[in-house]
């Protein structure tokens, strides 16, 4: 799956029309600080942007379900400010690139190849077997819920429902 093939419906395009742009100075920043993520991460905030998901007619203060950071965030240092992750699971640090409205962040264990994670709020790390795209966009097809797995070109959330970037199937 390739960020820059991805064709997505109005209706998904909806989820993230509040994204703000980061201008190629920006861009570079994040890529210098961060090398070692996954282009298909950096093609994402080239092509859409960072925010948070919203539908259409939901007020600007209504806790928004997911929220793609500007910039990714450390969990040692900048999210919890401990050490808790590595007791829990993590192979090194988690750059978290979004969070949910509980405070439950994902983000890449980057002592485990960029494994993409889940750290919730008593730091407990699950390795969530997507990658990059397949999360984000599997974030889009199953909103408001989370995609827990991608197979067959369908994403599934918790109770084993399946979307496409269409709709439920």
């Amino acid at each position: 799956m390739n960020v820059d093939q991805i064709v997505l419906p109005d209706e998904k395009l909806a989820l993230i029309a509040n994204f703000s742009k980061l201008d190629a100075t920006e861009l570079a920043m994040i890529i210098s600080d961060h090398p070692e993520l996954p282009n298909e991460y950096f093609n994402f905030l080239r092509r859409f942007g960072y925010g948070k998901l919203r539908e259409a007619g939901e007020p600007k203060n209504f806790p928004a379900h997911f929220e793609v950071l500007m910039k990714p965030k450390s969990a040692e240092r900048e999210y919890f400010g401990d050490t808790e992750i590595y007791q829990n699971g993590a192979k090194g640090d988690v750059l978290i690139f979004g969070l949910e409205s509980t405070g439950i962040a994902y983000g890449f264990d980057v002592g485990n190849g960029n494994a993409l994670v889940k750290v919730d709020n008593y730091r407990l790390v699950t390795n969530l077997h997507l990658n990059f795209p397949e999360f984000i966009f599997g974030l889009l097809a199953c909103y408001p819920d989370l995609p827990e797995k991608y197979e067959d070109g369908y994403w599934l959330n918790d109770i084993e429902e399946r979307f496409s970037i269409h709709g439920l199937s």
